[in-house]
């Protein structure tokens, strides 16, 4: 039987030091006034060469402790020893950069509401992976690649269930469909609140691929048969969970642990608009000056609007705009992230003259290693011929989120382009 008791976040940021306002006495202080006439010169030198002395110790002592933290991060001890001071965090002697080891490459939700699934898997990935090593059982280069889809089906299972079930304290979160049979929506602490029936839920992924196309939440016969759920190698232990809010006590469990750790944020959408300029809006019914949308304040060059279909919030590096039109669309559970709009635009600093370079083995070679597309498909035929490849050329923005692109286009019948 699942217990569930009301707990509060192991270390928040109630624990972190802040600076504190706080009222200075004036004190009586000695006068200095009369030592410059007096010594003049000689006092003005020794006082510089104090100063130089005290800067050279700090400066050996920030590269001394960083030297030290480089060569004991694998030691959890050390790493408590420069971060902590009662409790708190010192942000200042976190390291600049940090990254954890074995940590499992980057999956494709698609365009699924799982992000909870991927976070969850993504961290035990990295803690398997990383415990298999330690022990032997892995090689450096090796990992094992968990199922999302199957711990998907495995969370709805334990969630689908009366009002009164234990579980559904955990499981019926606003905005969460997990408890209607849709993995649309969940929670990474479910691993922690629901561990006693999801500890042998996690399987290799050749057992149960993802499905990412939508309506197909409950897609895995293998899980049906006994032998197969019988015979998964795999299965887990929680400890505890631990809630972090502010990024200087993220960073400091980060570099403690070494572990990989799933990170939540909230979505904004933006609606973006398209003055009513130019050819590409000449004709369209929504610019007509008697009923259109009028245009906001940060676009005066038009007095009507069309509203854009795209809603995204983030800019092309995967930073969150500030916009006044900015609204909460919900949240994202995330381990791993690529940039966005990232194709593979070839340019002339490439040696990129023509077409031809586009389809060289060094250009294929290039974007598989740095994940760019290159080779583009036809989708809609109001605005590319289908059957025909296309390669990104150039992007130009012009504000509000707009882009003018242009590609090449190749025919592979004829290898004409």
């Amino acid at each position: 039987m699942l217990q569930w008791e009301e707990r509060s976040p192991l270390y928040s940021s109630n624990g972190v030091e802040v600076v504190r306002s706080a009222s200075v006495e004036r004190r009586q202080s000695t006068n200095w006034w009369w030592v410059m006439p007096k010594y003049g010169f000689p006092v003005l030198v020794l006082l510089n060469m104090v100063m130089l002395a005290v800067l050279g110790v700090q400066l050996h002592r920030s590269n001394s402790l960083q030297a030290r933290f480089a060569d004991s991060m694998d030691t959890p001890a050390a790493t408590v020893m420069y971060h902590t001071r009662g409790g708190g965090v010192v942000a200042a002697l976190l390291p600049i950069k940090f990254a954890v080891d074995h940590v499992t490459p980057y999956k494709n939700q698609a365009g699924r509401g799982t992000c909870w699934d991927f976070g969850t898997i993504g961290a035990l990935e990295q803690s398997y992976r990383k415990h298999g090593v330690a022990e032997g059982w892995l090689d450096s280069n090796e990992y094992v690649s968990f199922s999302e889809q199957a711990y998907g089906i495995e969370v709805m299972e334990m969630c689908t269930g009366p009002i009164d079930s234990p579980q559904q304290h955990a499981c019926r979160i606003a905005d969460d469909n997990v408890w209607r049979n849709s993995t649309e929506g969940g929670e990474v602490p479910l691993l922690y609140y629901l561990h006693k029936g999801l500890k042998d839920s996690v399987f290799p992924v050749h057992v149960c691929p993802y499905t990412s196309s939508q309506g197909h939440d409950w897609d895995c016969p293998e899980l049906a048969i006994a032998s197969v759920r019988k015979s998964n190698p795999l299965s887990f232990i929680v400890n505890d969970m631990g809630t972090f809010y502010d990024q200087a006590s993220i960073k400091r469990k980060l570099v403690q642990s070494g572990l990989a750790m799933p990170v939540s944020t909230t979505l904004v959408s933006i609606q973006h608009m398209y003055p009513c300029v130019g050819k590409l809006l000449a004709n369209d019914p929504r610019c007509d000056a008697a009923t259109c949308q009028l245009c906001p304040p940060e676009l005066p060059m038009a007095t009507c609007c069309v509203p854009a279909d795209s809603t995204d919030g983030q800019n092309m590096d995967g930073e969150f705009l500030a916009h006044s039109g900015m609204q909460v669309d919900g949240g994202h559970v995330m381990v791993h992230a690529f940039l966005p709009f990232n194709w593979y635009v070839p340019t002339q600093d490439d040696g990129v003259v023509d077409i031809a370079a586009c389809l060289s083995d060094d250009s294929v070679q290039y974007a598989a290693l740095n994940r760019q597309p290159l080779h583009l498909t036809c989708v809609d035929d109001a605005y590319c011929v289908p059957g025909r490849v296309y390669f990104a050329k150039n992007r130009t923005s012009y504000g509000d989120r707009m882009h003018v692109m242009c590609f090449w286009e190749y025919d592979p019948t004829d290898k004409s382009s």
